[in-house]
C-alpha cells in the first residue's frame, strides 16, 4: 500500500529511517551476494589514520570512492569494498611523542623500540568507532568487519617485498637529500606534506657582505631570510648571463658587487650610489671571498668559499647574489655538488640536530634553536662589520601540517630509488594514466606498466576564509552537525558539485549546503510528492490501480512529454560516457540541471494534465511519463545521493508493474542496474525547440521584472523574432506554454525586425579598446557609434568588423537592440535578447486586463492562506470573503471574475459572515482595499485550527469574598512542551491572584491530581480560597482567552528547510512546499511557536516593548541574546510600542535572533 507523501520532510530523519532499512535488509552484503558471479571491479581503499576524527577532506575522498564503486556495481560489476587503516607514520608517532614527552630519537632509544611500537599500537585505533559511525551515517557502503590495517604482518611484508625487488634490480641507493623537516616531529616530510600548510609570516631579512680575498675593500653582498644558515655558508652564486656592477655607497664610501637589476634592494634613490663598473656574472666565477665564520674553514682546501655560477639566480628578489649552505637548500646542494665543493659520499656539513638546534660544530650558538639564534647571529655579524642591512620580510612559509610549527630545509641521509634510467618509461606510463608519482615509479620499476587505469585528483577543502581548517581556530562547522542539520545527501552533493572535484580548492560554506536543499532537494521532493498525490487521485477517480511498465514505450503526442523523455535518454547516454571516463565534475552539474528542468519546466507546465484537468487518457500519459523520468533520475542519482533516491524509490516501486521486474530484487534501488539509454526516443529537434521556448519565456520574464509588472497581470502580445522558418514553426507549436508562462493573449513569430522598428546599436568595450588602441581610441569609438544597422547585422553573423582599419571582435563590441517606430509598433513594446532570440513584449494594458490581474491577486491571497493552513490540494474547502469598502472596486472585480477565481481555487466563493468554526482567516491589502478571507474545511472537522493561543491554556476566574479577578494559565509554552500538572497550576493561580493557597474547580467538581489538564483546553477553572461558591458567577466562554495575547514564531531557530519550503510554490502547484523539520520530527516546528500574554491578570497594565521582548526571551530560552520582533515573517516591519496598545491582540509576531 502506498501511503500519502507528507507535505513536509525532515531530510536527516528520513536518512536515519533509510539507514535502518539498509540494516534490516543487510543491503550492502546483499548487493555483494547478488553480484558475486559478475566481473570483478578492483578497488583498494587508501587508508586514513584513526588517530584523529574524520574531517571534510576525508568525507570528500570517501564520497568520491563511494560514488565510483556504487556506479561500478550498478554497471554490472562485483565490487568488494574493504575499509583500511593507516597505522604507521607521523600522526601516530607525533601523538605518542606528546603523550610520553619524547623530544628526540635519544628519548626513543631510552624506552626501547619495542616499547615505543607497543605504545603506538595502543592508539592506532583510538577513533575507529567514531570513524565507522561517521562513514555509515554519510551513506558510504564499505566493509568494516573485514577491514585491513597496515600493521598486519602480511601488509608490512608486501612493503618489504617491494623494497627487495627494487634492491635486487639495483635501483636502491643511500644518499643525502635536502628535504622539508619538522623539528617538532623530528622527521622529514614529503613535498606534498610540506605544501599542505603555508602561512604568511614575518622573518628577518638581512644583507651581508663577502669581501673578496684579493681585494678586501670590495665585497659581494647577498640577501637571505634565514640568517641561521649563514654559519654553514660554503659558497655564493651569481647568474652568469646577467649584468653585475661595482657600486659605491655614497653614504659609507664602501664598494659592493651586486646585480644591476636589484639596486633597489639596498638603495632607494639614484643619489645614494655611484656605479663604477659593469660586467657579466660569469666574470665573477671562481673569485674567492673571506668566510663569514671559520667553523668549516678546513673546506677551503676543497674549493669552498668561492663564487659559483648558475641560472637559478634571478632578478626577482634579493641582490642577485645568493649565499649557499648546501645542506640547507636544494639548489645550494645541487650547485655545490656540480662544482665539487661537496661530494655525494662526503660527510654533510649540517650542524643542526633533529630538534632544530645547533650542534657543537657551531660553537658560538651550540644548543640554540635556529630561529632563536637569528638575532644573535645578526648581532655578531654587525659587530664584525659584515651586516650591511637588516629588516623584516613578510612571505609565505611552510609549516608542519601536524604540529603547526615552522619547517626547515635540511639534508637528511636516507634510501632512495633511482629514476633517471627509466624516465622514458615513466613518461610512457604517465601518458596512459595521468600523474601519480609514487605509484607510477613503483609500478614502472617493478612491472613496466601503470599502477592504475584511472585517477581522480581532488583539491583541498578549506575554511570559508580560505585558511586551512583548524580545530583550534574553530573556523568550520562540525561535519556531524552539518549532516544532522541538512542531511548527508546535501553534504555529499555540495562537495561533489564543487570545484574541489576539478582539483581546485573549495572554501567550505555551510550556507551552500543549505542551498542544496533549497535549489535541488526540495523542488525534486515536491515533484515526486506531486506525482504521488495525483496518482492516488487518479486511482480514486478511475477505480483502478496505476501500474507503470518501463519496458513499454509511452505513446503520447504531447511535445513536453516527448521533450522530457528525450532529455532523460540523452542524460542517461551522457551519464554513462562521462562516468566511464571518471569525469564526475561534468556529470553532477547536468544531473542538477535536469532536476531544475523537471520541476520548473515539465511539472510546472503540465500541472493541469497531471491533476486530471484534461482527459483521463492524457492524464495517464503524463503520469506515466513523469513516473518513468522519476525512476530513471533516482537510478542515476543513486550513487551520488543514496538516501533521497532510496526514500523515493520505496514509494515509486509500488507503481511498477510486476511483469517488468520478474527476476529482480526491488527491495532497494541500490539493487537495480542503471537504465539503458533508448536512443530511438532522443529527439534533438524537440530538445532544441523547447530550449528556445525556455529562452523566450525567460527573456519575457526579465522584461516584466524590469518594468515591475507582476506575472499575474496579463499582457496583450509577445513577439518572437527568429530568422529560420523552422524556428518560427517551433515557437507556434509551443505557443500554448508561452501564453501560460508569460500570461499574454497572443504569440507572434516573425523574422521581420523592421516591422517593429527594431535596429542594432553597438556599445564599445571601453576598457579593452582603450588598452589596445592607445592614440586611435577616440576616432574608433566615434566610428563605432556611427555604425549602421546592416553593418551590425553582418557583425552579428560573422563575429568581426573592421573599424578605422582596426579589426574588432565580439570582445570589443556589445550589440544592443533599440526600438524605433515601425508599422507594427503601435503598442508599447520593450525588447530583450540572448543573441539567438529577440523577444518584444507589448506592455500596453487596458481596463479589462488590469481587472483580471487584480482577480489573480485575490487568487494568490487565497492560495497563500490555504497553504498557511497546511491544507492539501485534495482537501474540500469553502472560501468566505468580504471586500471593504463594501461594493467598492475590489468587490466588483471579484464579482466580475468569480468564475475565474473559483476555477483556480477549486472551491466555491461565498460572502461574509463565515461560520463560527473556521480553519483559518486573514485580512490582506489588495489595490488599497481590505480583503477579509476565511477558509473552512468541509470534510475534515478534526483539521480546523483554533483561533487562539498556539499553546494550550485555561481561563482562571478567582471568586473571593471581596473581589473577582480573571487571568489566563498557559499550560505549555512553547507549544508542544510538557503540559503542567495540577500542582503547577495551583501554584501559578496563587501567584497570579496573590493568595497563599487556593482550590480549583471545573464544572462544579474540584480538580484532583490525576486530572488531564489538556482536556480542559480553552475552558474556565474557578479559583477559590475555600469551598465552591453557590452563587452564579460570570465566566468567559470556552475558546476565548480572557486576557489579550499574541502568538510568537521563532524564525531563526526554525529547522533548515521550513523557511525554504515556505518560499516556494502555491498550494496547488507541483512544486508546492509546506515546511520542513530537521530536529526530532514534524512537531519540532511547533516548538518554535509560543504565546505571550500582553497582560495577566486582566487588570494589569499592558506589557511595553522591553517587557514583551523579555518575556519572549524567557519562553524560548534566549535570555541575553539580541532579539527583534516583527509583524511579518519577511521581517519588513518591526514592532513598536504604540502597536502594542492598539491592535496586537490575537496576532502572530515573528521573533528573530540578530
Amino acid at each position: 500500500m502506498v501511503h500519502p507523501v507528507p507535505e513536509t520532510i525532515n531530510f536527516p530523519k528520513e536518512e536515519e529511517k533509510i539507514l535502518q532499512l539498509w540494516e534490516d535488509l543487510d543491503a550492502f552484503q546483499e548487493c555483494l551476494k547478488q553480484s558475486k558471479s559478475r566481473p570483478r571491479y578492483t578497488f583498494y581503499d587508501g587508508p586514513p589514520f584513526a588517530t584523529g576524527l574524520p574531517h571534510y577532506g576525508h568525507i570528500l575522498a570517501g564520497t568520491i570512492k563511494d560514488i565510483v564503486t556504487r556506479f561500478a556495481h550498478q554497471s554490472g560489476f562485483y565490487v568488494e569494498r574493504r575499509f583500511g587503516w593507516d597505522c604507521h607514520g607521523l600522526p601516530v608517532e607525533y601523538e605518542i611523542d606528546k603523550t610520553l614527552n619524547i623530544t628526540g630519537p635519544e628519548d626513543v632509544k631510552k624506552i626501547g623500540i619495542a616499547q615505543y611500537n607497543a605504545e603506538c599500537r595502543k592508539i592506532v585505533m583510538r577513533y575507529a568507532k567514531e570513524w565507522e559511525l561517521t562513514v555509515k551515517r554519510l551513506g558510504r557502503w564499505i566493509d568494516f568487519k573485514n577491514d585491513y590495517k597496515t600493521l598486519y604482518p602480511w601488509f608490512m611484508e608486501s612493503v618489504w617485498w617491494v623494497f627487495k625487488q627494487l634492491f635486487d634490480k639495483g635501483f636502491i641507493y643511500r644518499s643525502v637529500k635536502v628535504m622539508p623537516f619538522s623539528i617538532a616531529c623530528h622527521t622529514p616530510l614529503s613535498n606534498f606534506e610540506a605544501n599542505q600548510n603555508y602561512k604568511d609570516v614575518d622573518d628577518p631579512a638581512v644583507i651581508v657582505s663577502f669581501p673578496l680575498t684579493d681585494e678586501p675593500t670590495v665585497a659581494l653582498i647577498a640577501w637571505t631570510t634565514t640568517p641561521w644558515t649563514l654559519p654553514s655558508n660554503l659558497s655564493i652564486c651569481v647568474n652568469p648571463a646577467h649584468t653585475y656592477i661595482r657600486v659605491k655607497d655614497n653614504a659609507t664610501s664602501k664598494t659592493y658587487i651586486m646585480m644591476e637589476a636589484r639596486l633597489q634592494a639596498l638603495f632607494k634613490t639614484p643619489e645614494e650610489y655611484t656605479i663604477t663598473d659593469r660586467f657579466k656574472g660569469a666574470d665573477l666565477k671562481g673569485k674567492t671571498y673571506i668566510p663569514l665564520f671559520e667553523y668549516f674553514i678546513q673546506l677551503q682546501q676543497n674549493g669552498a668559499f668561492r663564487v659559483l655560477c648558475d641560472e637559478y639566480v634571478t632578478e626577482e628578489s634579493g641582490t642577485g647574489v645568493v649565499h649557499q649552505a648546501p645542506y640547507f637548500g636544494a639548489d645550494d646542494f645541487r650547485v655545490c655538488l656540480e662544482n665539487g665543493i661537496i661530494q655525494k659520499d662526503s660527510t654533510p656539513i649540517c650542524p643542526v640536530d633533529s630538534s632544530g638546534c645547533f650542534t657543537s660544530e657551531v660553537s658560538d650558538f651550540v644548543g640554540m634553536y635556529v630561529k632563536d639564534a637569528d638575532k644573535h647571529i645578526m648581532k655578531l655579524l654587525k659587530e664584525r662589520g659584515r651586516l650591511v642591512h637588516s629588516g623584516t620580510c613578510r612571505h609565505n612559509y611552510p609549516f608542519c601540517w601536524r604540529s603547526d610549527t615552522p619547517l626547515i630545509y635540511k639534508a637528511v641521509p636516507s634510501w632512495f630509488v633511482q629514476v633517471k634510467h627509466m624516465v622514458d618509461k615513466l613518461l610512457k606510463c604517465n601518458s596512459q594514466t595521468y600523474w601519480f608519482y609514487t605509484l607510477l615509479v613503483l609500478s614502472t620499476a617493478l612491472f613496466g606498466k601503470p599502477a592504475f587505469k584511472n585517477c581522480i585528483v581532488n583539491g583541498l577543502v578549506l575554511a570559508s576564509d580560505g585558511q586551512k581548517m583548524s580545530k583550534r581556530k574553530k573556523n568550520y562547522p562540525d561535519p556531524l552537525y552539518v549532516v544532522n542539520t541538512y542531511g548527508a545527501d546535501a553534504l555529499r552533493l555540495y562537495l561533489i558539485n564543487s570545484p574541489v572535484v576539478r582539483a581546485e580548492n573549495l572554501r567550505f560554506r555551510e550556507e551552500s549546503v543549505r542551498d542544496v536543499l533549497k535549489d535541488v532537494f526540495l523542488p525534486w521532493y515536491n515533484a515526486y510528492r506531486f506525482f504521488v498525490q495525483n496518482v492516488q487521485r487518479w486511482e480514486q477517480d478511475e477505480g483502478t490501480s496505476f501500474l507503470y511498465d518501463e519496458r513499454k514505450e509511452i505513446v503520447t503526442e504531447n511535445i513536453m512529454d516527448k521533450w522530457i523523455v528525450s532529455f532523460m535518454q540523452s542524460l542517461i547516454k551522457y551519464f554513462k560516457t562521462e562516468m566511464a571516463g571518471y569525469r564526475l565534475y561534468t556529470i553532477v552539474p547536468r544531473l542538477v540541471k535536469f532536476v531544475d528542468l523537471l520541476t520548473n519546466w515539465y511539472v510546472r507546465t503540465n500541472r493541469g494534465r497531471l491533476k486530471g484537468q484534461t482527459t483521463a487518457l492524457d492524464c495517464r500519459h503524463t503520469l506515466e511519463t513523469l513516473c518513468g523520468v522519476l525512476l530513471s533520475l533516482c537510478r542515476l542519482m543513486a550513487p551520488f545521493t543514496p538516501f533521497i533516491t532510496e526514500m523515493m524509490f520505496q514509494t515509486l516501486r509500488h507503481f511498477l508493474a510486476p511483469s517488468c521486474l520478474p527476476d529482480k530484487d526491488s527491495r532497494s534501488i541500490h539493487y537495480l542496474m542503471l537504465p539503458e539509454s533508448r536512443e530511438c526516443q532522443i529527439d534533438e529537434q524537440i530538445e532544441q525547440a523547447v530550449a528556445r521556448m525556455q529562452s523566450i519565456i525567460e527573456l519575457g520574464r526579465v522584461i516584466r521584472d524590469r518594468n515591475t509588472i507582476p506575472m499575474r497581470y496579463p499582457l496583450k502580445e509577445v513577439v518572437v523574432i527568429v530568422e529560420s522558418d523552422e524556428a518560427q514553426r517551433d515557437v507556434l507549436t509551443l505557443q500554448k506554454y508561452i501564453l501560460e508562462e508569460l500570461n499574454v493573449r497572443t504569440v507572434t513569430a516573425t523574422a521581420d525586425k523592421s516591422q517593429y522598428g527594431v535596429t542594432l546599436r553597438a556599445e564599445p568595450n571601453y576598457a579593452v579598446l582603450g588598452q589596445r588602441l592607445k592614440g586611435a581610441f577616440k576616432s574608433v569609438i566615434a566610428a563605432i557609434r556611427n555604425l549602421k544597422n546592416p553593418e551590425l547585422e553582418n557583425f552579428r553573423k560573422t563575429g568581426s568588423i573592421t573599424v578605422e582599419g582596426h579589426l574588432l571582435g565580439v570582445d570589443d563590441l556589445r550589440l544592443v537592440h533599440t526600438m524605433g517606430q515601425g508599422q507594427g509598433n503601435g503598442g508599447k513594446y520593450e525588447s530583450h535578447s540572448d543573441g539567438q532570440v529577440l523577444v518584444l513584449l507589448n506592455l500596453a494594458t487596458d481596463q479589462a486586463m488590469e481587472a483580471e490581474g487584480v482577480a489573480r491577486e485575490v487568487i494568490n491571497r487565497i492560495q497563500k492562506l490555504r497553504k498557511k493552513a497546511e491544507l492539501l490540494p485534495t482537501d474540500e474547502i469553502k472560501v468566505y470573503f468580504e471586500a471593504r469598502p463594501i461594493y467598492g472596486y475590489l468587490h466588483s472585480i471579484i464579482q466580475e471574475h468569480e468564475a475565474l477565481i473559483t476555477s483556480a481555487i477549486k472551491a466555491p466563493l461565498q460572502r461574509y459572515p463565515p461560520p463560527e468554526i473556521a480553519t483559518i482567516h486573514d485580512t490582506a491589502k489588495v489595490k488599497d482595499s481590505d480583503l477579509l478571507l476565511t477558509i473552512v474545511q468541509k470534510m475534515s472537522p478534526a483539521k480546523p485550527v483554533l483561533l487562539g493561543p498556539v499553546c494550550a491554556y485555561l481561563n482562571l476566574h478567582l471568586v473571593a469574598d471581596t473581589r473577582q479577578q480573571q487571568a489566563v494559565a498557559l499550560l505549555e509554552n512553547p507549544s508542544q512542551d510538557p503540559v503542567m500538572d495540577l500542582a503547577g497550576l495551583t501554584h501559578l493561580a496563587c501567584c497570579l491572584f496573590g493568595v497563599d493557597s487556593c482550590r480549583l474547580f471545573s464544572q462544579g467538581s474540584e480538580l484532583t491530581a490525576d486530572v488531564d489538564l489538556r482536556k480542559l483546553q480553552g475552558g474556565c477553572v474557578l479559583v477559590t480560597e475555600g469551598r465552591l461558591p453557590k452563587a452564579d458567577v460570570l465566566v468567559s466562554s470556552r475558546g476565548v482567552p480572557c486576557c489579550p495575547y499574541i502568538n510568537v514564531e521563532l524564525l531563526t531557530a526554525c529547522p533548515a528547510g521550513a523557511r525554504l519550503m515556505e518560499e516556494q510554490g502555491g498550494a496547488d502547484s507541483g512544486t508546492n512546499t509546506k515546511g520542513i523539520n530537521r530536529g526530532t520530527g514534524k512537531d519540532d516546528c511547533h516548538k518554535n511557536k509560543g504565546s505571550i500574554l500582553l497582560k495577566n491578570p486582566f487588570h494589569q497594565k499592558l506589557l511595553d516593548g522591553t517587557r514583551l521582548l523579555h518575556e519572549t526571551a524567557k519562553v524560548f530560552g534566549l535570555r541575553g541574546r539580541n532579539l527583534r520582533l516583527f509583524l511579518d515573517s519577511a521581517k519588513t516591519e518591526e514592532l513598536t510600542d504604540p502597536m502594542i496598545e492598539s491592535s496586537l491582540n490575537g496576532k502572530t509576531l515573528y521573533l528573530a535572533v540578530v
